[in-house]
């Protein structure tokens, strides 16, 4: 194995569409090859961030110049236990070896149950693949984290703010311990839905859990920030269902403790169950219509599943600069319950830059982006002044 960095020019306008189309030939390449050589092991791997194994190349490999490979490193859960958990690593191969700052992409919703990790079918990053590939094209090395309980054993914290936070920070480090690659202290954490509920904690989280990293950057698609209101704004359809079984799904095995489980009503329980074991839509054949309404439990002051989610509120400063961006059209987390996150944040001295796409779904704002984010996060690798939309 023998990652390079290449050269990292300003993406000029005229140029952009043609590094994401080859972009994306790149990464819709690499999918569904079985690996068929093992592991490289490193078997002294005891702390949170040590690697411990590197696979062979991901996919077809007929693309020159990239390699993807998959990573298994430790990190740790909420409440500090060790635990493995695994991410994808992409990187040019081409040219000498120099260091390379890292891009940690935190994606979005795959599900919760263990084979649901985007490791194990890259079709699930094909929201982020313009972007990943396009930096890499320009020097980064791309980490993307399963998060721990997806692709290793479970239980995963489904926007479970501060396991997530350390299922990256760990990333980062163990892509540093990867083997011909050379990567500096400066990294940037992009992340979609989930994700960037992930990011946003990533950034809060840093200073003291991880010094050894510089952040240079967090930006955020559309995250589920203001969850308290998000659940007053949401319709019940379909797929808020499915995502309100997984969370439900996800809490009561993370805090096994906490009475939630209680608190859920009974006839939804073997459902929410029975949803969580599956990935997407996979082979829900109208199971989440039969849950019974109310899903969420009582959303009031005083009860566990209140304090849960103010638990996991990304309400912490954070250091590095922070974009957010948000669709109008956004069915997952309506606009207006993200608008007051912003205002709150703004007021605690937190400098945000929020973008609106006005026409752009929970899906489709990955798309209205993609041109803005990568320079966004070039800027930020090249020293810029970041910009605010907070009020002076």
């Amino acid at each position: 194995m023998s990652f390079a960095r290449r050269p990292l020019p300003y993406l000029l306008a005229g140029g952009l569409c043609l590094v994401l189309v080859a972009g994306l030939v790149i990464w819709l390449a690499t999918k569904g090859d079985p690996q068929r050589t093992p592991p490289e092991t490193f078997p002294g791997a005891s702390e949170p961030g040590d690697l411990v194994s590197v696979g062979p190349p991901v996919g077809k490999q007929n693309v020159k110049g990239f390699e993807t490979r998959r990573i298994v490193y430790l990190t740790q859960d909420r409440e500090g236990k060790v635990r493995e958990a695994s991410a994808l690593v992409m990187a040019a191969t081409d040219g000498a070896v120099k260091t390379q700052p890292i891009l940690a992409f935190a994606h979005g919703t795959t599900g919760i149950a263990e084979s649901c990790a985007p490791s194990e079918d890259l079709d699930r990053l094909q929201f982020a693949a313009n972007t990943l590939v396009a930096m890499a094209q320009q020097g980064t090395v791309v980490v993307a984290p399963d998060y721990a309980g997806l692709g290793t054993p479970g239980p995963h914290g489904f926007l479970v703010g501060k396991a997530a936070a350390q299922d990256m920070l760990n990333a980062i480090r163990a892509t540093r311990q990867m083997p011909d690659l050379q990567v500096s202290k400066k990294a940037l954490v992009w992340g979609q839905s989930q994700g960037a509920h992930a990011a946003l904690w990533t950034g809060m989280l840093a200073p003291d859990y991880a010094p050894d990293i510089k952040l240079l950057g967090v930006a955020a698609t559309a995250p589920p920030t203001d969850l308290l209101k998000t659940f007053d704004y949401t319709q019940d359809t379909s797929a808020q269902r499915r995502l309100w079984a997984y969370l439900l799904d996800s809490w009561r095995q993370v805090y096994p403790d906490s009475g939630l489980w209680d608190e859920v009503d009974p006839s939804n329980r073997e459902l929410i169950e029975k949803i969580g074991d599956r990935c997407g839509n996979q082979g829900l054949n109208g199971m989440e219509k039969q849950l019974k309404a109310p899903v969420l439990p009582a959303l009031e002051p005083g009860t566990t599943f209140y304090k849960l989610v103010e638990e996991n509120l990304p309400d912490g400063k954070i250091e590095a600069p922070v974009r957010v961006s948000q669709g109008g059209s956004d069915e997952v987390v309506p606009v207006a319950s993200q608008r007051a996150w912003v205002q709150r944040r703004c007021a605690a001295g937190q400098a945000i830059d929020y973008r609106e796409y006005p026409n752009a779904t929970h899906v489709g704002i990955a798309y209205a982006e993609v041109t803005d984010v990568i320079k966004w996060l070039i800027d930020r690798l090249e020293g810029k002044p970041a910009a605010s939309s907070c009020p002076q």
